[in-house]
């Protein structure tokens, strides 16, 4: 799923956000919510056990926003957004500084102390960019089925929605 998505649901905005929490309350769909400082609601998923907030927040949290459309029918736009955490960017960051400090080091060291460049020092910086690439992967699997799960809300609800 990308970024950001738009559905039009046939229901008004405060009966949206009342289904939605209400069933969040329920802990039926693992999921936990907050007010967003931007506005909606910041949605993430919970452990099978509980619900772990971390001290510098979550990786990732789904932003749910809901605005009426008009007020002859019931119809609101319902969007989707994906938000980076402070975890995130640690993450991300930590690792991109670890494989350009460690390319650093391997060329200071491949020029002051071999003669011919050894090729297998090289793989020292691939573990780095391997864990981004898993730490992306999962983190677009945990945001996709946050996504999933809200859908799956509206629908057991018999609210109906299409994608916009």
């Amino acid at each position: 799923m990308p970024n950001k998505v738009t559905y039009l649901v046939e229901e008004e905005m405060n009966t949206v956000y009342d289904v939605i929490l209400s069933e969040i309350k329920k802990s039926k769909y693992n999921l936990a919510s907050g007010i967003a400082e931007n506005g909606g609601l910041d949605i993430t998923p919970n452990l099978v056990f509980g619900n772990l907030d971390p001290n510098a927040g979550h990786m990732g949290k789904v932003n749910m926003s809901a605005v009426n459309i008009s007020s002859a029918e019931k119809q609101c736009k319902l969007v989707l957004k994906r938000i980076n955490g402070l975890t995130y960017k640690i993450h991300t960051g930590g690792v991109i500084g670890f494989t350009i400090l460690t390319l650093i080091t391997v060329g200071v060291y491949t020029s002051t102390y071999s003669q011919e460049f050894q090729w297998e020092i090289l793989l020292l910086p691939l573990f780095g960019l391997f864990y981004l690439l898993v730490f992306h992967v999962l983190m677009g699997i945990t945001i996709s089925n946050t996504k999933i799960r809200i859908l799956k809300i509206l629908t057991d609800n018999k609210i109906s929605y299409k994608k916009r």
